[in-house]
């Protein structure tokens, strides 16, 4: 029996907000606050416009924090109120932290302090923190609100919000990411003591309420579906809810609402959870005979109901493993870029490991970890955004962590590792499991209007509805700069096309386990900084993968192609020799004519079996009277 973790997002006593909730960190957006009364007015500082905002790494001798300061125009509505308590939202557990207030109109390490509380803090929540006295704003002056702790060598504490973690050393601070409303910038303070207590983004203020009224702060931590979206048919499954209570009060009772295909129960508890606690609710079990829809939500604190609760769902995909299909290519994206010196070792480390499984690597060279340069797509560096991609070089197979490879790279939990660690075995061992999905792919280019159309399609082993397919050409054999590489290095596998409107892909909308999406868009040119496109030297890679994970930033893709493209325009459909005729028919390469002898190549030169040929390029070598000749010849 499989265990499953679902958990809940903070439930927030939250009415008014100054500002659009624009969240300046990406990361921070699953983590919003739920209106659940229209008692309580918290001044927030989501507003990027109120004050600039920090957020630090920190060494031996250092500690981590964050502060928000509100200017006075934002402060002019409030004068007179009183500020009665605060809530603060970091990633992780903090002990021994304090929570401080100050004001004054110069800079927050020479403003008056004005309240000090010491508490443990809640991770990936927020934490309610009530001052003795209510603090009674003077509009005339800004106020800073902040958090301060310490810090180990050991714990690498990563600026909230931001995936890369900050180097942590003997010299106290490393750095900082800080953002001013025009993104995310990096500056060195490691000899700036004045910002040692400096850092972080969500803080909001309680504005003339009764924090007692406040109910206890209860949060999601993470859904890690994992490969685990996909069950086989007659597996039984008990999902479980982990509660953390982050207030400042205790929880006497909570329900869960819980539905599955449709039908809904109420799981109860009544078990006092104190403040900083934690229970796990099994909820019923699942026994999997096809798709299986699950949505889990909060639904009442302390007998009061919850409004506007996050619903968190899922979808589990059944399938028997009968139906299971070979895998066609693994997805190979790599990071690199020109200026990076170790990144042709790492394309030798990837060419090393596909050697004998080329056309089953649907290879991709994203242009980002390291420095942008003439080959960098938007694209490419979402990719590397959404993979957590901290360096080049990187390599993530398939969009799965692996965590094994995680491990070695000493990076567990993250997909990217980096290309030392891939090899031949690896390649072969995956290549060799069952994929949920076939797929295969027919183009077409109009050499007028430079429209390319690809139409893909598969059969599933489960209901493929709500899967993503993505496609993308790629142009290799550009000759540039690359550093240790010299002048006249040869760029392979770079992506100059997404064919695809959305980054992730394009929904498949129809039920049933048989699916196919057709693409169309111009080709360009030139793409980035002037890079010519060659179309005598593109490929399509296509793949097929599940919905986004949050959790794990994880898109796992279920089955990959590599090809030809049909841009080639050297290639015929048919290639008449003298006395012979060579073309293509129902997957197969057929030579007619006089000739001694025919050997059947991909566009990697791999010679090939002439039967169940995929659509695409291939190089036909026919020996005729002790002379060899060699024609391109498509397969469609």
């Amino acid at each position: 029996m499989k265990k499953f973790f679902f958990s809940y997002l903070a439930l927030l006593l939250v009415t008014a907000t100054l500002g659009a909730q624009n969240y300046v960190m990406k990361s921070m957006q699953m983590k919003a606050p739920v209106e659940v009364s229209s008692s309580l007015t918290w001044l927030h500082n989501y507003n990027a416009d109120f004050e600039v905002t920090f957020g630090l790494g920190a060494g031996t001798d250092a500690v981590f924090g964050g502060w928000v300061g509100y200017k006075t125009d934002k402060l002019a509505e409030f004068d007179g109120k009183t500020i009665t308590a605060v809530k603060i939202y970091v990633n992780e557990d903090m002990d021994d932290a304090t929570v401080w207030v100050r004001k004054g109109n110069e800079t927050v390490d020479k403003a008056a302090s004005v309240a000090e509380v010491k508490v443990n803090l809640k991770g990936s929540t927020w934490s309610y923190i009530k001052f003795e006295e209510p603090i009674t704003i003077d509009a005339s002056t800004k106020y800073y609100i902040g958090y301060q702790g310490p810090v180990t060598a050991t714990s690498g504490y990563p600026v909230a919000g931001d995936r890369t973690s900050l180097t942590v050393n003997d010299k106290g601070m490393s750095g900082a990411y800080y953002d001013d409303g025009r993104g995310a910038q990096y500056i060195d303070f490691a000899d700036n003591s004045n910002h040692r207590a400096i850092g972080h983004l969500l803080v909001a203020a309680l504005i003339d309420g009764n924090a007692d009224e406040c109910l206890p702060a209860i949060n999601m931590q993470s859904v890690d579906f994992g490969e685990d979206l996909y069950l086989e048919i007659g597996t039984k499954i008990t999902p479980v809810a982990k509660i953390d209570n982050a207030g400042y009060n205790d929880i006497n009772s909570f329900e869960i609402s819980y539905i599955h295909n449709g039908e809904e129960q109420t799981v109860t508890s009544e078990a006092v959870l104190e403040r900083f606690g934690t229970v796990f609710v099994d909820l019923p079990e699942i026994s999997v005979s096809g798709n299986e829809s699950v949505s889990v939500k909060l639904s009442k604190v302390n007998d009061t109901a919850v409004e506007n609760a996050k619903v968190f769902s899922i979808i589990y995909k059944g399938y028997n493993s009968a139906d299971l299909v070979d895998r066609t290519a693994l997805l190979l994206e790599k990071f690199t870029g020109q200026m990076c010196g170790a990144c042709p070792s790492g394309e030798n480390y990837v060419n090393k490991a596909v050697k004998g499984y080329e056309s089953r690597a649907a290879r991709i060279n994203h242009h980002y970890g390291y420095m942008e340069d003439i080959f960098t797509l938007e694209e490419s560096a979402y990719t590397g955004y959404l993979l957590q991609v901290a360096g080049a070089p990187s390599l993530a197979v398939n969009r799965t962590c692996y965590p094994s490879m995680a491990e070695q790279n000493g990076t567990p939990g993250i997909i990217p590792f980096h290309p030392y660690f891939l090899s031949g075995t690896f390649i072969k061992n995956e290549l060799d499991k069952k994929s949920f999905t076939s797929i295969s792919a027919s183009d077409s280019y109009d050499q007028e209007t430079r429209e390319y159309s690809v139409s893909i399609k598969g059969t599933g082993a489960i209901d493929m509805k709500g899967m993503f397919v993505t496609a993308i050409l790629t142009q290799s054999g550009y000759v540039a700069y690359q550093a240790n590489g010299g002048a006249n290095y040869s760029h392979d596998d770079f992506p100059i096309l997404y064919l695809n409107d959305d980054f992730g892909g394009t929904e498949i909308t129809t039920d049933g386990k048989d699916w196919s999406i057709t693409l169309t868009k111009k080709i360009p040119e030139t793409i980035g900084q002037n890079v010519k496109v060659d179309l005598d030297k593109l490929k399509l890679v296509a793949f097929v993968n599940g919905p986004l994970i949050a959790t794990v930033p994880e898109q796992m893709v279920l089955n990959a192609l590599t090809q030809t493209a049909a841009t080639v325009t050297t290639s015929i459909e048919n290639t008449e020799m003298e006395n012979v005729n060579v073309y293509s028919e129902e997957g197969r390469i057929v030579v007619e004519g006089e000739y001694d002898s025919y050997e059947v190549y991909n566009a990697e030169g791999v010679r090939l079996s002439n039967e169940g040929l995929n659509a695409g390029l291939y190089i036909v070598k026919v020996i005729a009277n002790g002379k060899a000749q060699t024609v391109k010849v498509m397969v469609r």
